[in-house]
């Protein structure tokens, strides 16, 4: 149906894995330094998990024919059922205005954000009342996707 994995955008995904290796190397200058086992674990884990974060995040957005799937990679996941899906709309946000940067942001009154790229959202409002606003490349074709597994534009027209 749909699927699409995005990373964050180049410059940025290059200066966090610089930042990360920075850190490393400044991991290993220090090492000599620090006494005692359970430091230098420390930094050592601190060091990875900022390299292996840097490395590996990405979001990815999949409809199925039954759910859709979202999920920022490795830190968050969450799955909607269709039949839980009320309305499936587009939508813009500029991720820094609106919603304090990139990733995956909870914005009050219910409404999660998940953007690493670009103001193309698309708002899938639940029958509990959550808003997801997911960032993508290709917002006609995951509305489409959308549109034709029965999931409904707000107004009814999915043009």
């Amino acid at each position: 149906m749909f699927d699409e994995n995005q990373r964050l955008p180049r410059t940025l995904d290059i200066s966090l894995i610089a930042v990360a290796v920075a850190l490393l190397v400044l991991i290993v200058a220090v090492w000599s330094r620090v006494e005692g086992l359970g430091p230098k674990i420390l930094l050592a884990a601190v060091g990875a998990v900022v390299l292996l974060f840097s490395v590996f995040t990405h979001s990815r957005v999949v409809v199925e024919r039954d759910v859709v799937r979202l999920s920022l990679v490795p830190v968050w996941r969450k799955t909607l059922n269709l039949r839980d899906i009320k309305a499936a709309r587009h939508a813009q946000l500029n991720a820094f205005q609106q919603a304090g940067g990139l990733g995956l942001r909870w914005l009050g009154n219910k409404r999660v954000a998940l953007i690493l790229r670009g103001h193309d959202c698309v708002e899938l409002a639940t029958t509990s009342g959550h808003v997801y606003l997911v960032g993508t490349s290709r917002r006609n074709e995951l509305l489409s996707a959308l549109w034709e597994l029965g999931v409904p534009s707000p107004t009814g027209d999915e043009d």
